[in-house]
């Protein structure tokens, strides 16, 4: 038998999970082997790392945000009664509408300066320097330029799942 015949009978098995993807090519036999392998080793490994993902969907962050955080024509605002803020609440919120309103093109970055949080927050200029200090320590907002601050996927995501809930029993809704 020559080599093109031999091509010929080759079998080519791709096998796409999520963000991987393999493609196995040989006799069936190899083939076989190879996706065994494949779903023995990579599939559990694959499996508990995405559980360590932490990550947040923009369609999530919104349907989650909503009365909370609007946009008008003069870009994102905080809709969510001042009273039932926090200072660590406010400053995250005005970092998620940063955050958003960069992702849907109403402003060209993602981050807010120390002197602005001060404006947005009606705050005083050490509480929200002590607060941005704070939540950079766990992780929720990062330091991006001399007095500027974005928020990490960490602090989107505790925002949604432990700071929301909360904003929406103080002021009633579910």
């Amino acid at each position: 038998m020559d080599s093109a015949s031999e091509d010929k009978k080759k079998l080519e098995v791709s096998v796409k999970y999520g963000d991987l993807a393999a493609v196995f090519s040989g006799s069936p036999q190899e083939v076989y082997k190879g996706i065994v392998g494949f779903f023995s080793r990579v599939l559990p490994t694959y499996e508990i790392a995405a559980g360590l993902v932490v990550s947040v969907e923009d369609t999530e962050l919104i349907e989650k945000l909503k009365g909370i955080i609007g946009v008008a024509p003069e870009g994102v605002t905080l809709m969510a009664p001042r009273e039932n803020l926090t200072d660590r609440d406010a400053i995250l919120l005005h970092l998620t509408a940063a955050y958003l309103a960069s992702r849907i093109g109403r402003a060209e970055k993602a981050s807010v300066s120390t002197v602005a949080l001060v404006g947005l927050t009606k705050g005083k200029p050490g509480g929200v320097a002590a607060r941005l200090s704070e939540l950079s320590d766990i992780g929720w907002v990062s330091r991006v330029g001399k007095g500027e601050y974005q928020i990490t996927t960490l602090g989107l995501r505790s925002l949604l799942d432990v700071i929301v809930p909360r904003l929406r029993t103080l002021v009633g809704e579910r």
